[in-house]
């Protein structure tokens, strides 16, 4: 399962025949996101792919440490 920033970089990852999802409003707000909005993805082997800028590798690693349930 990729996580990726955005719904055009899912679009993309998807006809290329990956599972893919991103979260709603892209890196901004990546702090916004709620467990409940990742417990779909619990047990689940999963590959954040950030766009290449500071912003989406700060995003990346928010979405990460949330799914460690390092961050609430």
């Amino acid at each position: 399962m990729l996580i990726l920033e955005g719904e055009k970089d899912v679009d993309r990852a998807r006809k290329m025949g990956f599972t893919a999802t991103c979260w709603r409003g892209g890196a901004g707000n990546a702090a916004k996101v709620t467990l409940d909005e990742l417990e779909p993805l619990a047990g689940r082997d999963v590959i954040l792919v950030p766009d290449n800028d500071e912003p989406g590798r700060e995003a990346m690693r928010i979405i990460g440490a949330k799914l460690l349930g390092v961050l609430p």
